[in-house]
């Protein structure tokens, strides 16, 4: 009886409690609109499902709960509980109804919070409750995507659930945004293809398309992770069956022309650029490009200036990035991980083994091309702070390199995607040598976790 209930408590049973308790305690202690730009990510959320009707409303409540001007002063100050509840109690009187919809495309960023908010709107929940639910459905969201991943990745399953576990990355998982999927596609992406790097079963279309999907996905949520599916570069084209027909073999055929194949992938890249060239994105790629010098400087200097701000932004900072885990806590979170990662058990230090040095190496360089395309992406929101022009021409976006000192807009956040792609093929490590102590230090900390991430939270906003 006890091995039985020892089985069924197992590394997905506890990721399940542990994401569930602190994704919703999080969701629940931290006000609406108080996570990361929640509030222009609901606007945008409304827009791409074509409800703008209730964003009237919903001004009114956070007008008249204080959540619209509770940043605005230069006083850290408390929620206003009853003005919260009586504001939130309210129910939307607008009566919507199917035919209201107009979905776009960003409706995908979006969709699992989406369900959660307009199932209570359809139910007459009240305003609070409704966002609540969107919460909710998002936190359930990502918790089913984390058991999928921690289900296929071969080896190093105690790395991607100290990932999946992180604070910075469970307040994102129960609130209104696109990380979500960011998140849970980009983990998944990465365990999917170690599982198919690993597998005797050859690659087959299905998961062509399921990769697919999760590029899909990726793309229309933050466009810079689809790159992670790059990482299917690390699978042999002999580990590929792709018929197209009952003659034709396409991963052959690729393997054959191979030279031509690279050819071709560096001329589309060359084209999207040149396609691409007079959008601010565009500009700011091109421009970088041509003054090599100045962009690693800028690098250089936002590394410098704002690398405290990157790390905190990465372990825990919560709320409108006001409240930040302790320097304690961090240390005690890095020391942690790296005892996760130098110690695992003897059937996953074979498998790791099996990782090249060439597969290592293209994992790491996708994971340098995404953070320097964040920085890239960030550029423009420095140059709209220094009220630059950006309808201007390339040459004057060169220039613009040059008035700007550092990039700003960077958060910690933004390099959690690529996290399994660094750490998990991080060298060999070696066996632990009690299981029980192995699972305890990891137990514990989570538990530490825990109880100061919500405290914190709760005295920020609660007192």
């Amino acid at each position: 009886m006890e091995n039985t209930k020892l089985k069924k408590f197992n590394i997905y049973t506890f990721f399940i409690i542990v994401s569930a308790v602190c994704g919703m305690a999080l969701s629940l202690i931290v006000p609406i609109s108080q996570t990361p730009d929640e509030g222009l990510h609901f606007y945008n959320m409304l827009m791409s499902y074509g409800t703008m009707e209730l964003y009237a409303e919903e001004v009114q409540f956070m007008e008249s709960s204080g959540m619209a001007s509770f940043n605005d002063d230069n006083e850290v100050k408390l929620v206003d509980e009853q003005a919260y509840y009586d504001a939130g109690m309210k129910k939307y009187s607008y009566d919507l109804k199917l035919s209201d919809f107009s979905l776009s495309t960003w409706a995908l960023k979006f969709w699992p919070g989406a369900i959660g908010f307009y199932l209570g709107v359809f139910l007459k929940m009240p305003i609070i409750v409704c966002h609540q639910m969107a919460e909710l459905f998002a936190l359930i969201f990502y918790i089913i995507m984390g058991v999928i991943t921690l289900k296929l990745i071969p080896f190093r399953k105690e790395v991607m659930l100290f990932i999946m576990l992180m604070p910075m990355v469970l307040q994102q998982a129960g609130s209104i945004n696109p990380d979500v999927i960011v998140n849970s596609c980009s983990f998944l992406a990465t365990a999917y293809i170690l599982h198919l790097k690993f597998r005797e079963k050859k690659v087959g279309w299905k998961d062509i398309i399921i990769l697919g999907l999760l590029g899909i996905e990726l793309l229309i949520a933050k466009e810079i992770y689809v790159l992670i599916l790059a990482g299917i570069f690390i699978i042999p084209l002999d580990h590929f069956e792709l018929k197209i027909g009952k003659k034709f073999e396409l991963a052959a055929f690729i393997k054959k022309f191979k030279v031509l194949f690279i050819v071709l992938m560096v001329i589309g890249t060359a084209a999207c650029v040149y396609l691409l060239r007079n959008s601010v994105y565009g500009k700011v790629l091109l421009a970088c490009i041509m003054q090599p010098g100045r962009t690693l400087l800028l690098f250089k200097f936002s590394v410098q200036s704002l690398k405290d701000y990157y790390l905190q932004t990465l372990v825990g900072c919560f709320g409108w990035l006001d409240t930040y885990v302790s320097y304690v806590f961090i240390m005690i979170f890095c020391l942690v991980l790296m005892y996760i990662m130098l110690f695992q058990k003897k059937e996953d230090i074979e498998l790791s083994s099996r990782l090249t040095l060439g597969n290592r190496i293209t994992f790491f360089v996708i994971a340098i091309a995404v953070s320097m395309l964040v920085f890239l992406a960030m550029i423009t929101w420095s140059f709209e702070l220094t009220k630059l022009n950006l309808n201007a021409d390339l040459s004057a976006f060169r220039e613009y390199l040059y008035k700007i000192v550092i990039i700003l807009g960077v958060q910690g956040r933004y390099f959690i995607p690529i996290l399994p792609m660094v750490l998990i093929p991080l060298g060999k490590g070696y066996e632990y040598r009690s299981k029980k102590f192995y699972v305890g230090v990891q137990l514990l900390f989570y538990l530490f976790c825990l109880g100061h991430v919500v405290k914190i939270v709760f005295v920020r906003f609660w007192g």
